[in-house]
Formats: C-alpha cells, sequence, structure tokens
C-alpha cells in the first residue's frame, strides 16, 4: 500500500484554508465594531457618573426655613444617587481571546507551509502529512468556533455597557429632577412675603403638570391636587401664608412622583425599543452568494439573513423569529416594556443562532462550488467542451458538469461534499466504439489529484480504468463511480 496520497493531503489543506479565509472576513471587523462601541457607551456611562458624583445641590436659607423636610428628602434622595452612580460594568476580554486564536492561526499557517512544502515532491507514502494537514485543519475549525464565541461575548458587552449607560441615565435624570424641584423651591421661598405670588406659584406649578401623562399614571391623585388648587385659590391671604409649604409639599411631591413614574416608563420603552432596533439590525446583516463569490465575482448579490436562508434551506428560524416579533408588537403596544424585553432578548439568540448556521451554509456553499469550479476548469483545458448545471438551481445540493469531445461524452452528473468533508463525484460516460477511456482517464484523474480532488480509480462495468490491463473499446451508457478517499 501506498499509504495517503499527496493530492488528499493538498485537498484537506485547501479545506482547512478556505475555512480560514471566511473566518477572517466575517468575524474580525464585527468583533472590532462591537468593541469599539462598547468602549464608547462606557465612556459615555464613565462621565455621566462623574456629572452625577459632581452634582452640588444646595437650598437657600428661606428655603431651609420653608421646605426643611422636603429639602432634607432630596438631599437623601440625592445622596442615595450618588452612591449608585458607580460604574460596575466591565467588560469581559476581548483583545487577549483575539491575540490567542490569531496565535494559534498563525502556527496552523506555519505548519500548512511546511506540510506543502514538505509534499511538494512526494506522491505516496503521505500518511503523516495527512494527519499533520488534518489537524491542522481542526484547528482552523476550532479557531472559527472560538471567533463565533468571541463575537457572542462582544455582543455581551456591547448590552452590558448600554444597560450600565441607560441605568446612569436614568440616575441623572431623577437627580436634574431633585436640582429643578430644590430650585423651584428656593424661588417660591424668596417670594413667600407675598401670598399672590404664593397663589400664582401653586397654578404654575399644577398648571406645568402634563395633563394626559398625569391623568395615565395618577389619575385620581391628580384629580385630587386640581380640586385643592381651587381650595388653595379661594383661601385668604393669611390662610395662604399658613398653608402654602404644606399644600405646596404635595404639589410638588406628586410632581416628583409623577415625574419619577413617566422617567421610568420613558426608559423601560427606550430600552425595550433600543433592544428591537439592535435585533432589526441583526437581521439586516447582509450574506453575499457564496456560489458567485467563489466564480471570483465581487458584485455578487446581497441578501438579508432569512432570505439567504430561504434561498438555499428551510429552517424554522424565521418563522420563530417573527412570532417572537408579534408578540413583542402586541407587548409594545400595550406597554408591556418589561416582558417586551424578555421576548426581545429571546429574539436575539434565535438571531444569533440564525447567523451562526448561515455562515456555515455560506462556507459548504463555497466549498461545493469550488470543487466544481476546479473540475469545470480542468476538463475545459484537456479539450472538452464543458457545460455546467446547478441541481435543482440550489448550489448546496450539487453540481452537473457535461464534458463532450467528439462521441465520447462523460457526465459528471453528482459533484458534491457530503456533511462529513467528503467530495462525491458520480459519471455517466459514454464512449465511442473503439475509444480510448482508458489511455483518457489517467490524464484526467492526474489533472483532478493536482487540482486537490482525491480521485484515486475510475471504474466501468465492474472493472477499472485506470489499473485494468484488458478493456475493450465498447459503446457503453452505464453509470460509473469516481473512488474518491
Amino acid at each position: 500500500m501506498s499509504g495517503k496520497k499527496g493530492s488528499e493531503v493538498a485537498s484537506v489543506l485547501k479545506m482547512g484554508e478556505t475555512a480560514r479565509k471566511d473566518t477572517d472576513k466575517k468575524y474580525d471587523i464585527k468583533i472590532n465594531d462591537l468593541e469599539k462601541k462598547t468602549q464608547s457607551t462606557y465612556e459615555k456611562a464613565q462621565n455621566l457618573e462623574h456629572t452625577i458624583l459632581e452634582k452640588k445641590i444646595q437650598g437657600t436659607k428661606e428655603a431651609q426655613q420653608m421646605f426643611a423636610s422636603q429639602l432634607k428628602q432630596e438631599e437623601e434622595r440625592l445622596a442615595d444617587i450618588k452612591k449608585q452612580a458607580i460604574v460596575n460594568f466591565k467588560a469581559k476580554d476581548i483583545k487577549g481571546r483575539l491575540a490567542e486564536v490569531k496565535s494559534k492561526l498563525a502556527l496552523a499557517d506555519n505548519k500548512a507551509a511546511d506540510i506543502r512544502a514538505r509534499i511538494a515532491y512526494k506522491h505516496d507514502y503521505c500518511d503523516n502529512e495527512y494527519r499533520e494537514a488534518t489537524a491542522v485543519k481542526n484547528t482552523y475549525s476550532a479557531c472559527r468556533a472560538d471567533y463565533e464565541n468571541i463575537y457572542n461575548t462582544a455582543v455581551q458587552n456591547i448590552n452590558g455597557a448600554t444597560a450600565e449607560l441607560n441605568r446612569l441615565n436614568k440616575l441623572n435624570s431623577e437627580a436634574q429632577q431633585i436640582a429643578e424641584q430644590i430650585g423651584k423651591m428656593n424661588i417660591i421661598a424668596k417670594e413667600k412675603q407675598e401670598s399672590d405670588s404664593f397663589r400664582q406659584k401653586i397654578s404654575d406649578t399644577v398648571a406645568g403638570i402634563d395633563k394626559k401623562i398625569a391623568e395615565k399614571f395618577l389619575a385620581a391623585e391628580y384629580s385630587d391636587i386640581e380640586k385643592g388648587a381651587q381650595r388653595f385659590y379661594a383661601m385668604t391671604d393669611k390662610e395662604v401664608l399658613n398653608s402654602f409649604s404644606q399644600y405646596y409639599e404635595k404639589v410638588t411631591a406628586f410632581v416628583g412622583s409623577l415625574n419619577e413614574k413617566y422617567a421610568q416608563w420613558k426608559q423601560e420603552k427606550a430600552d425595550a425599543e433600543g433592544l428591537k432596533q439592535q435585533v432589526l439590525e441583526m437581521t439586516a446583516e447582509q450574506f453575499e452568494d457564496p456560489y458567485e463569490c467563489a466564480l471570483g465575482n465581487e458584485d455578487s448579490e446581497q441578501l438579508p439573513l432569512f432570505q439567504f436562508l430561504k434561498k438555499y434551506v428551510e429552517t424554522d428560524f424565521e418563522t420563530k423569529y417573527n412570532a417572537g416579533m408579534n408578540k413583542i408588537e402586541k407587548l409594545l403596544a400595550e406597554e408591556k416594556f418589561v416582558e417586551a424585553k424578555q421576548v426581545l432578548s429571546e429574539a436575539q439568540n434565535t438571531v444569533i443562532e440564525a447567523n451562526s448556521f448561515a455562515a456555515n451554509l455560506s462556507e459548504r456553499i463555497k466549498a461545493k462550488s469550488g470543487l466544481a469550479l476546479e473540475l469545470y476548469n480542468i476538463m475545459s483545458d484537456m479539450g472538452y467542451d464543458v457545460g455546467d448545471e446547478i441541481i435543482d438551481g440550489n448550489p448546496d445540493k450539487g453540481f452537473r458538469i457535461t464534458c463532450q469531445a467528439g462521441d465520447e461524452i462523460i457526465d459528471f452528473n453528482t459533484v458534491n461534499i457530503d456533511e462529513d468533508g467528503r467530495v462525491i463525484v458520480d459519471i455517466d460516460h459514454t464512449e465511442a466504439v473503439g475509444g480510448t477511456c482508458k489511455n483518457a482517464w489517467p490524464k484526467i484523474v492526474k489533472k483532478l489529484r493536482e487540482a486537490g480532488i482525491p480521485m484515486t480509480d475510475v471504474t466501468k462495468n465492474g472493472n477499472s480504468i485506470l489499473y485494468s490491463q484488458n478493456v475493450q473499446g465498447t459503446k457503453t451508457n452505464k453509470q460509473q463511480r469516481a473512488k474518491l478517499n
């Protein structure tokens, strides 16, 4: 036995090289882009932390006398906000892991180059090189999986940084509300000598309340505030002076409570809609036509994720995604933003899974298309008139390549790669009477081997065309099988 062939080793290395190039192209830019977004978001969160910690809000002497309890309450709220305004998010390591993967890829590249050099003039007995080439290919596959895991970590990082920024935005909004409330108290305290100014202040405060928002979140309390304001306007000046602080405290407390509820509602809405936009952007990711790409067409069609999948295979990703998005739209319409975020996270996971599936599908089609293109070029170079056909119009199902020279027809009616990465070539060969099939096939097989297509024999009527010594020239339409390792 001559062991593994050099062409077999070259084929394994070529498959690994294909996975290597596609991995670099797909993930490097995306991961770096996510890292930049994460860093930018993290810096914004740090700036907000600094802004909140630097806030200094103080009531005037008059305000201290009039609103002592409320000022104390607001100061305690601010102190509590400052305690919470610490950026707790820490991104998981990406650069270190990327460096490790690139180091592994560099070692694999060097190993692949070494193997190619060793088999350059070595046809047989390449078992060691075959094992080493398989290990290199496995390293490329493992690195592709590492890239995918790093990408998922990068997605987690941007989500974590965004959540931290949203939390600090909410705290800053609350701190600003406190500053505005104290500012209002300072103004009112300064004008406390004039009962008319008190009435006007109450009127302005109540009028400044958004009626729709108040009735949406605190309808009963708002009705009580409006009735109380009417009673306050009808009081004597002395009664106004005696009751202003208590009543204004009630009004501002209501405004504070309403603002808090409204701010929470807006933040929850923004969080849900922001996550929805992220998911929509992920589904809009463009995939190039892998068949056209294998042919070297740089202007190949670009399709978004679900259209790309639908073009080649049947999956339940889009159905699952659409069901989730329909549920999300209903929850958003009902303003159930927290529940919507939970369903959006599930939809995001579905899209991540679909993206990974689509990437693997694209790589598979490129490999099959590349195999068919090699076979097409080889037969064309050998003088055959060559025609090609995509089986069922789907390159994932393989190709048919028809070659004719005079009366001789070689029909590669199945050119494919199975799920285990093995090359499949079925041949229907019609030879002219007195043909020289025995002489032509060794040349064809040699060319295929040189191109990395591991063909070892071709049989006709149960006999080897390459190695049999007694083949008669007869006309036959019986199918032949290319033996492949």
